[in-house]
């Protein structure tokens, strides 16, 4: 009788915990009021910001573009512009900033015939209807329409804008920029003397191809790499599910093997796959990365977002690097690393003294991230040189890069060369 009553109470006390029934948490914490958790969670990024009364705007239009990501290798794609003119698309996106505190007003006006979006500003605070989730928050934003979202920058810090449509293949598709809010008392950052964004993006740049078609032959692969048969199998695998137009219109047709119809979505896009063999750092692959050009003995932060899909790991030669920040937020304990790993969708700020002359390599500690067509050196390295050096760019940009490849910088060095 005893264990029918310990039973009983049993189920009692687990049903009230939570694990029982729904399994829904339905009691109240234990942690002690005052706890340091506690404290935190009263005061979460954001919630104590006042707004400044100024208002941004910003018109940002969506047009098809063709850009080169490395020696050879060109993508259509799509760009974003602050003006109405299709020859001023960029990718990445502009870079949007604005001060905590600012009301944000972006008109959106997409102009890809065929395809509709949303924008989604990543890390943001934003009421829900501003969130950019389609079908869940908005109606997506169809070709030649507009949309204005409107909301109060809050959190300061690093974070970046995307489309939420059919969110892998547009991203890959360049629609993608950084936005960056700044406190309203410069003083709550640590101090730096210039400042650069770097954007880290996966691609496959057949994608929107499907996959360029065979040779002749038949014979040559298709992913880039003319030695790899495998290579170019998988590829003739992927075409059959991807949107290659030399499949023909069966993958544009609803309700096929292809393109099963969901009832529990409104819409059922087309499949996408994509081999992620390019490597970016702001839209370009080595040699056409940009340099970081800084002056001896100043202090730079580093603002670093993950756009891809796979984890990068960031090194920077002759210099440690102190992160200061992740996904916006200012860290109470900063601390030191020689490596910067980011998650996707993730955002790290990193400092660094420039107190090491000459020209450094900084890259992807990921093998495979560092080539072009497999083959070493390409994808996500740039360098870092000083100003004054031989070779060095004179102009710094502080919020992107120097206007200059980074591969010029390979071997100008007479002692490389003797």
């Amino acid at each position: 009788m005893r264990r029918v009553v310990l039973a009983f109470a049993l189920v009692a006390v687990l049903a009230l915990s939570g694990c029982a029934g729904t399994g829904l948490l339905t009691t109240a914490s234990t942690g002690g009021a005052g706890s340091k958790a506690d404290a935190m969670l009263a005061h979460a990024p954001g919630s104590d910001v006042k707004p400044t009364g100024r208002t941004q705007e910003f018109d940002l239009y969506l047009y098809p573009m063709n850009h080169t990501l490395y020696p050879g290798a060109s993508m259509n794609m799509w760009g974003f512009s602050l003006a109405p003119d299709a020859t001023k698309a960029q990718f990445p996106g502009p870079t949007l900033r604005v001060t905590e505190g600012d009301r944000v007003i972006i008109h959106f006006h997409p102009e890809t015939a065929g395809y509709n979006h949303t924008l989604h500003f990543h890390g943001q605070d934003v009421p829900n209807d501003q969130d950019g989730v389609p079908y869940v928050t908005q109606k997506v934003v169809e070709s030649g329409d507009s949309y204005d979202y409107d909301f109060i920058a809050k959190p300061a810090g690093t974070y970046w804008y995307h489309c939420h449509v059919d969110t892998e293949h547009h991203i890959d598709m360049g629609m993608y920029g950084a936005f960056i809010v700044d406190p309203q008392n410069v003083n709550d950052d640590p101090h730096y003397d210039g400042e650069f964004v770097m954007l880290l993006d996966d691609m496959d740049r057949y994608h929107n191809e499907g996959g360029r078609p065979p040779t002749d032959t038949g014979q040559v692969p298709q992913g880039g790499d003319v030695y790899s048969y495998q290579q170019f199998l998988e590829r003739q695998a992927n075409d059959a599910v991807t949107r290659n137009q030399v499949v023909g219109p069966a993958l544009t047709e609803q309700n096929t093997t292809f393109r099963p119809n969901r009832d529990w979505y409104p819409v059922t896009y087309l499949p996408y796959t994509a081999d992620y063999q390019t490597f970016l750092i702001n839209g370009q692959a080595f040699p056409y990365t940009s340099p970081l050009v800084v002056q001896e003995n100043k202090t730079y932060r580093i603002r670093m977002i993950n756009a891809g899909n796979e984890v990068f790991s960031m090194h920077l030669h002759g210099h440690h690097l102190l992160v200061t920040h992740v996904d916006g937020v200012l860290l109470e304990s900063p601390y030191w690393v020689d490596n910067v790993v980011i998650a996707p969708g993730q955002r790290m700020d990193v400092y660094f003294k420039a107190d090491n002359p000459g020209v450094w390599d900084f890259h992807d500690n990921f093998g495979q991230h560092t080539q072009n067509d497999d083959i070493f050196p390409g994808g996500a390295m740039t360098m870092l040189c000083y100003q004054g050096l031989q070779g060095c760019p004179s102009g710094h940009d502080h919020m992107h890069m120097a206007h200059a490849h980074s591969g010029d910088l390979i071997g100008w060095d007479p002692r490389v060369l003797a």
